[in-house]
């Protein structure tokens, strides 16, 4: 009994020692430490103080007698936490200040800009019709489906460009009879190689 009663002031001790340099810590400037760095002092604080107060009720059922100074610690516990939570009650002040005045505020507003809706019913079909219904559609899919797209409408507006451009004109001779004599004429015609026309004269 008297070891488990010196092990248990033992660990008292400790725990004071914890708040007595955690008071340290708050009698100087805390505004060097972040907000991440004074919350977690501020937990270290009270998980030590809850083991204190626990220990002192231990050690009071073992021994009626004792003389800690309980008073004390709890002031000190008191004073750091009131010191913590109003560091960190200042710097997120300061940091919300601080967002609210971020550059994007001052930015010139542009005009408002219009995109038209890209509207195509043929790629949207074609896309249905090829993917697999039993399957939820993937974006990678997709994503190559359109680049595939996009390939075949290029290749088909090369490929008038260069039907357009190379138009061949064939001229070729008939022979017309006269209604007069046997004697016949040579008459001029023109066919255009894109079969659209063909004349003679």
């Amino acid at each position: 009994m008297e070891e488990g009663l010196k092990q248990k002031i033992a660990s008292r001790g400790y725990l004071k020692g914890t708040i007595t340099r955690l008071l340290q810590v708050c009698e100087q400037d805390l505004s060097s430490h972040s907000i991440e760095i004074l919350e977690a002092k501020r937990v270290r604080l009270e998980t030590s103080f809850a083991a204190y107060e626990k220990l002192n009720q231990e050690i009071l059922y073992l021994d009626e007698n004792d003389s800690e100074n309980v008073e004390k610690t709890e002031s000190n516990y008191f004073a750091i936490l009131t010191k913590l939570d109003s560091e960190i009650k200042q710097k997120m002040s300061t940091s919300s200040m601080q967002a609210s005045k971020s550059p994007h505020h001052n930015l010139t507003k542009l005009p408002p800009i219009t995109i038209q809706t890209f509207n195509d019913n043929s790629t949207a079909k074609a896309y249905q019709l090829g993917r697999c219904m039993e399957m939820e559609p993937k974006l990678e899919d997709f994503l190559l489906f359109i680049e595939k797209q996009a390939m075949a409408l290029e290749n088909t507006e090369q490929g008038h460009t260069s039907s357009n451009n190379n138009k061949v004109v064939v001229t070729h001779m008939t022979t017309a009879a006269c209604g007069y004599c046997a004697h016949t004429e040579p008459r001029r015609g023109t066919s255009r190689a894109d079969g659209v026309a063909h004349a003679s004269a």
